[in-house]
């Protein structure tokens, strides 16, 4: 194999293997937000900020008018029914997932109930909101009054109004969850890539010099990208019974055996230079597979067509 090939083949063994851990990390994270209601307490904090503004703070901020429709609207029927009864039991007060319609109908139920007398929805909803939060200065109260004036009377397009509001809200409350989830994919990224002992460098070191090692990975890796997405894969793994036992059956150059080595060839205290070679390499493992199983799908595919397209034509 030429110099040109050797490189392409063991960038793709490598992404290959970023591609099957960074797998293993998203389940892991998935879980630990599952179990910890990530999604809902994010939920819940972008609609008290969207509600339980105050004039010195655009964020979270103690308002007592706020928090009285933040707790109206969360105890809406139309929220209530969204919750599972498990959520329920565990306290709860918002879903996992909530639509923009969801929430203009949960609103409009609090400050706008339906009619007693006055038919006009807009009319009732302009009282109602006067009840609700007395003050003529608050932000929400003034906000929701321009909204209703720019709406001319056109219910749907109040409604609609209302929906991009909360469209826009949850567009920043989805990069606070970026965020953390980001973070917290680094720390199980790095903790993966020691308990598989990926060493980047000793990985890449095997793949560039061991040519069955290498090619055993290409054909998984072209049997992968052939095979359709990272969620194709994901199932395919699956089937070993868990996602971590579908890596191991895969036989990457990676885990702790005899040719790859043993935890207590570390020496960890002592800090020799093998040891803080392979820290390094664990280090940079965690942080490539922070990008995440679709990132490294991405350019495993890229480099598999670079591989095909760049085969020299068959002798005639």
């Amino acid at each position: 194999m030429d110099l040109s090939g050797q490189i392409l083949d063991t960038a793709i063994g490598l992404t290959f293997i970023f591609v099957a851990l960074s797998l293993v990390c998203s389940f892991i994270q998935e879980l630990i937000a599952t179990v910890f209601s990530w999604r809902s307490e994010f939920l819940e904090r972008g609609l008290r900020s969207m509600l339980q503004r105050t004039p010195e703070s655009d964020d979270d901020g103690p308002d007592t008018a706020g928090e009285g429709l933040t707790d109206k609207v969360l105890t809406s029927a139309f929220i209530r029914e969204k919750l599972s009864a498990q959520a329920r039991k565990r306290g709860r007060r918002v879903p996992s997932y909530l639509s923009s319609r969801t929430f203009g109908l949960a609103l409009l139920d609090t400050i706008a109930p339906p009619a007693t007398g006055d038919q006009d929805l807009l009319a009732r909803a302009r009282t109602g909101l006067a009840q609700i939060l007395p003050d003529h200065e608050h932000p929400v109260r003034r906000q929701l009054e321009v909204l209703i004036d720019d709406a001319e009377e056109d219910r749907d397009k109040f409604r609609r109004a209302v929906e991009g509001w909360y469209d826009d809200t949850m567009d920043r409350v989805s990069g606070w969850y970026k965020r953390r989830s980001q973070v917290v994919l680094v720390v199980i990224g790095i903790l993966v890539a020691g308990f598989a002992n990926t060493d980047t460098v000793e990985v890449t070191t095997r793949l560039w010099k061991e040519d069955a090692v290498r090619a055993a990975i290409v054909a998984q890796a072209s049997e992968a990208v052939e095979a359709g997405d990272e969620e194709d894969l994901e199932t395919r793994l699956e089937e070993h019974g868990s996602l971590v036992d579908g890596v191991r059956q895969l036989d990457l150059p990676i885990g702790w055996n005899e040719a790859n080595g043993q935890p207590e060839d570390l020496d960890v205290v002592g800090g020799d230079d093998s040891t803080i070679a392979w820290l390094a390499g664990v280090l940079l493992t965690g942080l490539a597979l922070s990008f995440g199983a679709p990132f490294w799908f991405d350019a495993l595919g890229k480099l598999a067509r670079l591989r095909i397209s760049g085969r020299k034509p068959e002798p005639s």
